[in-house]
Formats: structure tokens, sequence, C-alpha cells
């Protein structure tokens, strides 16, 4: 239906012989336009994205995750509703819902209604963090928005860039990139996110460091299985396994290195889990 009056009043406007063209041109400005946002945005809105996802608690990005699942699901469910509710065919009128589709159609909007309170709440406490987001990049935004108003004018008629070109920028809203909810719900790149729940997995840290003896090594074992710690020197080769363990529990681990043997200079640490790995640097004095 949309689309019919969108046609007529191409057709009001241009006349019967303009409106195909007129309609090609606004199908390739559609096009050039997703493009640049797949190409330009989209990367830039991913990168500011996985920062916010590296100050999530575990507790929020399981929430988020299953808001994510939830919503996705509702929006299938509605689909499958207005399809019932669609014209049989060309000519044909859209049949009357029932009542079970009634209800069904209001349940499934308090049910959406109720997970994107969830999300706002959650999108509240991190506002802080959004909004610095935004204001990073600023002037990619800025030049989104003025690379986006060329597009338009390059495939407008000469009346429509006459009217464009009279009209005063549009001004950049934070909200057009950077609405806390929306924002929140984007899914960070799913191979960068994976590197931040990596490095999440294993979270150690030595003392005191420069060590001069003994030093105490402090780590979480996020996952139960085999553990080893290993040192490393300068050039990263291991030069001994400090600890070994084929299954160790899943918390919070402490364990003293003793260091005493090794030659002042830099070395390393590598911490091998089930859940990931780390590797981190120490001073022997």
């Amino acid at each position: 239906m949309k689309s019919n009056v969108r046609l007529l009043v191409l057709l009001l406007l241009f006349g019967l012989g303009a409106a195909p063209a007129v309609v090609a041109q606004n199908r390739a400005a559609r096009s050039e336009k997703h493009a640049y946002h797949q190409t330009q945005v989209v990367p830039v809105l991913g990168q500011q994205r996985l920062k916010l996802e590296a100050q999530l608690t575990a507790a929020d990005q399981a929430a988020l995750a299953t808001y994510r699942r939830q919503l996705k699901e509702l929006r299938q469910q509605r689909h499958a509703l207005r399809q019932s509710l669609a014209p049989a065919g060309p000519g044909t009128t859209r049949p009357a819902p029932t009542a079970n589709q009634l209800l069904l159609r209001q349940q499934l909007s308090a049910q959406t209604k109720t997970l994107m309170q969830a999300v706002r709440a959650m999108a509240q406490r991190y506002q802080p963090v959004i909004k610095q987001l935004a204001e990073e990049v600023q002037p990619q935004q800025q030049q989104w928005v003025a690379d986006l108003r060329a597009i338009t004018l390059r495939y407008a008629t000469p009346e429509q860039q006459q009217r464009l070109a009279a009209q005063a920028p549009r001004r950049l809203q934070r909200s057009a990139y950077f609405s806390p909810t929306a924002f929140l719900l984007r899914e960070a790149p799913a191979a960068l996110a994976a590197t931040i729940a990596a490095r999440r997995a294993v979270s150690s840290s030595l003392y005191p460091n420069p060590v001069a003896t003994t030093g105490q090594l402090d780590f979480e074992v996020a996952a139960a299985g085999a553990v080893a710690v290993a040192l490393l020197d300068a050039q990263g080769t291991q030069l001994r396994t400090m600890m070994a363990e084929s299954q160790a529990e899943k918390g919070p681990r402490t364990q003293q290195l003793d260091l005493r043997d090794l030659p002042a200079g830099l070395y390393f640490y590598k911490i091998t889990t089930p859940a990931g790995s780390e590797t981190k640097r120490f001073i022997k004095e």
C-alpha cells in the first residue's frame, strides 16, 4: 500500500514519463547511501561499540545477550503475525484480525516494551561512557552528515537541489548514532569481542614488580581444567615451567614464584588456562 501511494505521488509530481526515471534515481541514491554507511559509518561505530564492550560487567554482557535473543524472537513473531494479516494477492483486501491475533499483538507489544525498559535501565548506567565515545568521533559524524547530504543532492532534481541548498545543514544529533539504548544493543564486532573475552578469561598480577627473590602471582581461573605457568626470557623463549596442574578448579589462585636464581633483566610469565592465556612482563633485580 505504501509503495503504491509513493508511486502515485511521483506520477502526480513528475508525470507518467518521468516517474520511472525518478524511481530509478531514488533507488540508486538509497543504494549509494547504504554502501557509504557500510564502509564509512559501521566500522567506526563498531570500534566505539567495542570500547564499550570492554567496560561492561560480565553480568551485563550476559543479560544483554539474553535481551538481544529475546528481542530477535519477538521481531520474528511480529513478522509472522504481519504476514498472516497480509492480503492474499493483488487486488485483495487485508483480512480482519481474529481475537487471538489481536491478543497476540498486544502480548508481543507488552513483552517488547518490558525488555526495552530493561535495556534502557542498563544503558542509563553507561550513558557517560557512551557520551564520551560519541565525542571521540564527533569530526567523523560531521563528515558523515556532509557526505550523505552530498549524495542526496547528487541524485536530486534541479528543483529539489535548490530547496536543499536553501536549507541550513541539518544539525548533528548524537541520538542519530549514539542513542544509549540503540548503541548498547548494537553488537560489537565478533572477532574483536572474542579478543576481549579472551583477555578477560585470565587476569593476573605479580607482586612485587620488580622482584628481587620471590614474587606472588595472583590470577583467576575462569574455567576448570589444565593450568600452567611458564617463565620466558626477554626473547619469549620458555626457560622453565613454574606451575602445572592437570585439573585446576575454577576460582582465584595464588602461586609463589622462586626467582632468586635468575640474572637481573627483563622476563615474562605466561599463564595458560582452558579459557585462554595471558603473557605479562616483569623485571628481575
